[in-house]
């Protein structure tokens, strides 16, 4: 019977993938960082377009790859890499637009014999609109937060 684990040889490792443990990618690493970076500004309760973010760097990377595809006629992946883009401004105040301010509340419970809910106020939803492609962004402020700047 044939051996069916066996370890590579040197020419078959030379081209081989290992599913179970993969490299991190390019891609993973820049969505770990606009995320953290997204974070960053929920925290401080500051508009952050990371649609905008995320559909940049897919641009990028696609006129980066269709470059390579016309200048070599094949595509190597350790030749595609891009500059990092400056994540802070996807965060610019100037780049939204203030929609409105509504008061945002949470369910406590219910009366007695009634279907009524009490709800208590546990803050503010800030709405924005990024101007550079509409992507709506909604900010939760708490209670404690509101005296804030918008």
């Amino acid at each position: 019977m044939a051996e069916v684990l066996r370890a590579l040889t040197s020419e078959e490792a030379k081209d081989a993938i290992d599913i179970l443990y993969p490299e991190e990618s390019s891609l993973d690493r820049f969505k770990k960082k606009v995320e953290s970076k997204y974070a960053d500004y929920i925290k401080k309760y500051k508009p952050f377009c990371i649609r905008c973010a995320k559909l940049d760097y897919k641009d990028a990377i696609e006129t980066k790859v269709r470059e390579i595809e016309r200048n070599e006629g094949f595509i190597q992946p350790d030749k595609v890499k891009i500059k990092e883009a400056d994540l802070d401004q996807y965060g610019d105040e100037k780049r939204f637009e203030f929609i409105k301010e509504q008061i945002a509340y949470e369910p406590i419970g219910k009366v007695d014999q009634v279907s009524m809910v009490r709800q208590v106020q546990i803050g503010v939803h800030r709405d924005y609109k990024c101007r550079i492609r509409g992507c709506g962004v909604s900010i939760l402020v708490p209670k404690e937060e509101m005296g804030a700047k918008k």
